[in-house]
């Protein structure tokens, strides 16, 4: 229907023609005819009718036969017309399913990019948080090693007290050289040295 639609115009527009080639003919016909009878003394004669009648059947048969070449030559221009709308609609549907599925694949590659910038922002987030704990930790070993500089201030301190304690005390002043102090001083500070280690690892759990 909608070939038909199409093609009307180019049909009415060759009718006209063919009206006109019709016309032009049977006038040639007409004068023709005319001419002949003309030229006859008895106008009114069988003889002169019959022969008008026989060219004017001669000029129709030519009409309708050039008629009928020019018909079938427009309804070949028209198969051909229809025949290039087809394979342009079918070009155009090919296209339409290209396009279609340029739109599919690109709604599946915005998908893929929000999917990826949704894990760059999770891996971001990530990164700042390790980033925190990391700074959390580092003040955390800093403090641990001023209290173990500290602790070992103090077992030097002990030290020196328990050395000065034992070489001051009159019965144990024999036994006051450097292995007998270790000993003792070593199990004097066990204890802070211990604790001091415990209170190091409580920082980094």
């Amino acid at each position: 229907m909608a070939i038909s639609l199409i093609l009307l115009p180019a049909i009415l527009i060759s009718l006209p023609f063919a009206v006109v080639e019709a016309t032009a003919l049977d006038t040639s016909v007409q004068s023709g005819t005319a001419s002949i009878c003309a030229d006859q003394q008895d106008q009114k004669s069988i003889s002169c009718e019959l022969k008008e009648l026989k060219l004017k059947v001669a000029r129709l048969e030519s009409v309708l036969e050039e008629s009928s070449r020019l018909s079938n030559a427009r309804s070949l221009y028209i198969r051909d017309i229809e025949k290039k709308i087809e394979e342009f609609t079918l070009e155009i549907d090919r296209l339409r399913a290209i396009l279609s599925s340029f739109e599919v694949d690109s709604l599946r590659a915005n998908q893929r990019l929000d999917a990826l910038e949704k894990g760059v922002r999770l891996l971001w987030d990530a990164s700042r948080r390790n980033n925190f704990e990391i700074h959390s930790l580092e003040h955390k070993a800093l403090d641990a090693e001023r209290r173990l500089k500290l602790v070992n201030s103090q077992v030097e301190e002990l030290q020196g007290f328990v050395k000065h304690s034992m070489e001051t005390n009159e019965l144990t002043a024999a036994l006051a050289h450097e292995e007998v102090i270790f000993f003792l001083v070593s199990a004097l500070v066990a204890f802070p040295v211990v604790s001091a280690f415990m209170l190091l690892v409580s920082q980094f759990s």
